[in-house]
């Protein structure tokens, strides 16, 4: 449980893990003496940076640091100097964040709760399990602060967000995108899906006497005080628990009682679509976005050093960059940590991440 806990944090966070050189973290009076390196021993719950007076505090920097640590590699330990690296790493990666909230904020378009817990409740729902208290013991499970892990959900959104705005900038020709569809056949098809509710409750026989009744309606399910939720995804996304009685339903059709996290619950397969061929339209649109995406990470390296340019940024003395450096040999333990532009994929902005044919996230029925 909580190697797939971490790994998710990695993902929703944008950040890689390390490589198989990758050893142990150090701990207990390791920890002490790593912070005495850094000349911050005395510094929790102090401030290690700040961004034009907004503060960056030593828990954000560890807690990032967790986030990007996984499983122990026999044989290898991290030396105090990589860690020290890796701290300067975070430490850059949450000024880049603060310096994204700001431009959000003042084109009017932060991130809000309701949008960070829509994206709790898509992970949490891979879990089986509800946004917030519910889902807290995972994220502790995996040695991970919860509100330092949502703090991360928050930014992974508005790097999202931020990059849509700047994708707009980036013009793409049409002789550009018709050569891409041309060169790439195989992505121009809409993964299959399927939607389906997700009904759930804490009486035994009043969610066994729904599931029987083959109800739909989520309205009518409430009524009988039951939780209902409503999920359209492609079929690779639907978590396992479901994911081979699903295939095997046809629509109204429902799976068997589940008991997980003291709730019992069954899904009703409500609609399934097969991989079915882009129409012209839609295979441009794809195109386009796909080429923007390659273009995202020049565009958000010349936002940022222009971002910087005009900002007063102040870091502890032991983690700047030339303070910070990775030893070498032996090579990286793990690679940069970066919520920037630097790769396509899960650092891809919100827009650029799905097509029409491949909404993932969960909606309110």
């Amino acid at each position: 449980m909580t190697a797939a806990v971490l790994a998710l944090m990695l993902n929703l966070t944008g950040c890689d893990g390390p490589s198989p050189e990758a050893g142990s973290r150090p701990s207990g009076g390791a920890v002490e003496r790593i912070k005495a390196l850094l000349g911050m021993e005395s510094a929790e719950p102090g401030v290690v940076a700040t961004v034009d007076g907004i503060p960056i505090y030593l828990r954000q920097v560890e807690g990032l640091y967790d986030m990007t640590s996984l499983a122990p590699v026999e044989g290898r330990t991290v030396t105090l100097e990589e860690v020290r690296a890796d701290y300067a790493e975070c430490l850059r990666t949450l000024v880049e964040q603060v310096l994204i909230r700001r431009e959000l904020a003042v084109r009017d378009r932060s991130v809000s709760d309701d949008d960070v817990l829509r994206l709790e409740e898509t992970v949490s729902s891979g879990y089986d399990e509800r946004p917030g208290p519910e889902f807290d013991p995972w994220i502790e499970d995996a040695g991970l602060a919860p509100d330092l892990w949502r703090e991360q959900l928050r930014a992974r959104l508005e790097l999202g967000r931020w990059q849509a705005e700047l994708a707009r900038s980036i013009a793409v020709g049409e002789e550009e995108v018709e050569a891409y569809v041309a060169a790439h056949p195989d992505e121009m098809v809409v993964p299959a899906q399927v939607e389906y509710l997700l009904v759930s409750g804490k009486d035994k026989a009043r969610v066994e006497a729904a599931r029987k009744s083959g109800a739909s309606d989520p309205a009518a399910l409430r009524a009988e005080g039951l939780d209902v939720r409503r999920f359209r995804r492609s079929v690779e996304s639907v978590p396992d628990i479901w994911g081979e009685e699903l295939a095997r339903a046809v629509p109204g059709g429902v799976t068997p009682l589940r008991e997980t996290g003291g709730s019992w619950r069954y899904a009703v397969l409500l609609d399934r679509q097969s991989d079915r061929p882009r129409t012209p339209a839609e295979m441009y649109a794809y195109a386009e976005e796909r080429l923007m995406e390659q273009r995202l990470p020049e565009a958000f390296d010349a936002w940022l050093a222009d971002a910087l340019s005009r900002t007063k940024v102040r870091m502890a003395e032991p983690l700047l960059p030339h303070n910070a450096r990775r030893p070498a040999p032996p090579p990286p333990s793990r690679a940069p940590l970066r919520l920037s532009g630097g790769a396509a994929g899960s650092d891809a902005p919100e827009a650029l991440q799905h097509d029409a044919g491949e909404v993932e996230a969960e909606q309110e029925a």
